[in-house]
């Protein structure tokens, strides 16, 4: 892996809380506990029948949206309001609040400035993605894919797959997590998650798979003509 040069800080990371109806009370608990150990915290509300008060959450830190945006939407909208050079990192809705936020903000950070990461993300005690491959280091193993619960992305990575409209092609979601493994493995940067800290979230979902592996089909296929060129 090439050496890495330390310069991030906690204010390089840009959070985004994605919320919809059905989960915006637990989302807005959950930006309240994570909010104060990252400084650039936004709240992606698409829940259109919930406006966020300015009490609760100040204006310029929430992203209104509408139902008609899923996970690939949302991620959309986060990585057009994080800017070039910083670290976009999204966490769903659902996920439990009760996390160590202090310590996943900090441990992202020491990640980030002491490897060469290209996806940084705690465990989650339940993912489809179950293999530990190498130790990085300490608590920190090289994994095919993180989960997209809770991520956070170096700018290398999203700086070349901005070119994508998300919401246009996989607004489901499917296929994210797999361009942005590809590309850090393209750029030699570790796919690493943290086993030294976790987040919980339900399991299950409510959207057609059918439809959502249709449209990974064609973001990979997209991908795969971006990455030949």
């Amino acid at each position: 892996m090439p050496a890495v040069a330390p310069h991030f800080t906690i204010d390089d990371i840009y959070v985004h809380i994605f919320s919809w109806k059905h989960v915006t009370a637990n989302a807005l608990e959950l930006y309240r506990r994570v909010a104060p150990h990252f400084p650039r915290a936004f709240f992606v509300n698409c829940d259109e029948n919930t406006p966020i008060a300015p009490e609760t959450i100040s204006g310029d830190r929430v992203l209104q949206l509408d139902d008609r945006y899923y996970y690939g939407g949302q991620f959309n909208t986060a990585l057009k309001n994080t800017p070039e050079g910083k670290i976009l990192a999204c966490i769903v809705g659902d996920v439990e609040p009760a996390a160590d936020w202090a310590a996943i903000a900090a441990r992202a950070v020491a990640a980030f400035n002491a490897h060469p990461i290209g996806i940084y993300a705690p465990n989650v005690d339940y993912t489809w993605w179950t293999m530990r491959n190498a130790r990085i280091a300490g608590d920190l193993y090289e994994v095919p894919n993180t989960d997209c619960t809770c991520w956070f992305l170096h700018p290398k990575l999203t700086g070349r797959l901005r070119i994508f409209d998300y919401y246009l092609l996989s607004n489901l979601g499917w296929g994210i997590d797999a361009m942005y493994c590809k590309e850090a493995v393209k750029r030699r940067m570790h796919i690493a998650r943290d086993y030294g800290v976790m987040v919980r979230q339900p399991r299950g979902t409510a959207y057609d798979q059918t439809k959502a592996r249709a449209q990974m089909q064609l973001l990979m296929t997209l991908y795969g003509a971006l990455a030949d060129s």
